[in-house]
């Protein structure tokens, strides 16, 4: 689908009324600075917006519907460049193509913001900080479908492979009190939060996603140190020895799981794995509270001093 095509297909009162902006008489507030009279004109023949006020950031320049996505995307929360405004913009027309990983994850990840329910999720955790992750919920009423319906309702989270690039993806969901609520695409592929430096010397390999990614924003972690999920107890894969064998100066790793009976089964047996496979490393044990995980510590407790490695 071309820009031509978007711009000529999707209205730019479509895109004005998805934000909840409401026209009046070919007039909105615009949502781009302090706006009590609306100054920001609605130009149906052209599909295009003009703010009249001087007091705008984008006032006194025509924008289109790619731009209008783009401006109100980045005002919201996290910052979007125009190619991901793009696949927005499709998303609102409901175009189905065959999008690679990365490309449906750039439009989850710029839907994020307008979930209340995954905002809600994320606080809850500690992770308002990460940047990284999507919101697959249904977008725009029954306009949009889910972008991805075996990951419906799910914070989003991007797997990547040895050179940074988003290869897959994992959902964790915000709406089951179900325990555990993961889900993968199919055929998994990549690492979270993404293949370790080839200059780490200390390698810290947690349980869950969420587990690294808390211990990655709250975590005092000393210089060349990283650290990597597993999936889940048993999901010590493949790919993590491939990665594993890349760090050239890698000392040490330390095993940081769950404090319940799987947890510390699973640690005493990747120990043992470890060691055979890396003699000449030191393989260690966090001890993990009984019943805690890196999350809820954090959670529960809100101190980075029980991170320091």
């Amino acid at each position: 689908m071309e820009i031509a095509e978007i711009k000529s297909q999707l209205s730019i009162q479509m895109v004005v009324q998805h934000y909840g902006l409401e026209i009046k008489n070919k007039h909105v507030h615009c949502p781009f600075h302090e706006d009590k009279t609306p100054s920001m004109r609605v130009y149906n023949d052209t599909n295009t917006l003009f703010c009249f006020s001087g007091n705008c950031t984008h006032g006194n320049k025509v924008i289109d519907v790619i731009d209008f996505i783009m401006h109100k995307e980045s005002a919201s929360r996290q910052p979007i460049n125009k190619h991901q405004a793009i696949l927005k913009a499709k998303s609102l027309l409901g175009y189905s193509e065959n999008k690679s990983v990365a490309d449906q994850f750039y439009i989850l990840q710029a839907q994020l913001s307008r979930s209340k329910k995954a905002l809600e999720y994320l606080k809850a955790r500690g992770l308002t900080s990460i940047t990284e992750l999507g919101s697959n919920h249904r977008n725009g009423g029954n306009q949009v479908p889910y972008q991805l319906p075996y990951l419906k309702n799910c914070i989003v989270f991007p797997l990547k492979n040895c050179h940074g690039q988003i290869v897959s993806l994992y959902g964790r969901s915000f709406t089951s009190t179900k325990k555990g609520c993961h889900y993968y695409l199919t055929d998994r592929k990549g690492l979270s939060p993404s293949y370790p430096k080839t200059t780490t010397e200390h390698l810290i390999l947690t349980e869950s996603i969420i587990d690294a990614l808390t211990l990655q924003a709250h975590g005092v972690l000393p210089p060349n140190t990283s650290v990597l999920a597993c999936f889940g107890t048993n999901g010590f894969t493949k790919e993590h020895t491939e990665a594993i064998h890349k760090i050239k100066n890698l000392k040490k790793i330390s095993l940081f799981f769950d404090g319940d009976q799987a947890g510390r089964t699973a640690t005493a047996k990747l120990q043992t794995q470890l060691q055979h496979q890396y003699p000449k490393l030191s393989i260690g044990i966090i001890d993990t509270p009984a019943d805690e995980d890196i999350n809820s510590l954090w959670v529960n407790n809100e101190s980075s001093e029980l991170f320091q490695t």
